[in-house]
């Protein structure tokens, strides 16, 4: 790999793979456009949760 993601964790590789997958699939060949893409990934988000791990205090 080169650029950005020089290793890739076996924990994050799926997550890295679904990226390029979604950049891919709206990419502007197909006729995508910024707003097309943030608003399809903005969809993908509704409903979820962020959630964070508790420190031990």
């Amino acid at each position: 790999m080169t650029g950005t993601f020089h290793s890739v964790s076996e924990k994050r590789l799926q997550r890295y793979a679904d990226k390029f997958d979604f950049r891919w699939n709206t990419r502007q060949s197909p006729g995508f456009n910024d707003v097309d893409r943030a608003n399809i990934a903005l969809k993908q988000i509704a409903g979820k949760r962020l959630t964070y791990r508790r420190i031990a205090s």
